[in-house]
């Protein structure tokens, strides 16, 4: 799980379980995105912060390493990183 505080807001990633492939994503508590893919997908959702439109981009995915899969997470606002475990 990712969780980061971001500009007085909190979102939290649920990466894919290795069974289901679920992803949950939220924002401030409130679930903002769900979508199932085993090998990571990427969310998108738009919030108001401060009266402006922020819109966010959460990417999940697998790099090869070795003999396995190494999960990734970046999370993107407004285009900008703000955060990468790549």
């Amino acid at each position: 799980m990712i969780e980061l505080n971001y500009n007085g807001h909190s979102i939290r990633v649920n990466e894919a379980a290795s069974l289901t492939g679920k992803e949950l994503v939220y924002y401030d508590g409130q679930l903002v995105s769900e979508k199932t893919a085993p090998l990571g997908t990427t969310h998108l959702f738009t919030q108001f912060e401060d009266g402006e439109r922020v819109q966010y981009e959460v990417e999940n995915g697998a790099n090869p390493a070795r003999f396995f899969l190494r999960p990734y997470t970046i999370i993107r606002r407004n285009g900008k990183i703000i955060f990468s475990n790549k």
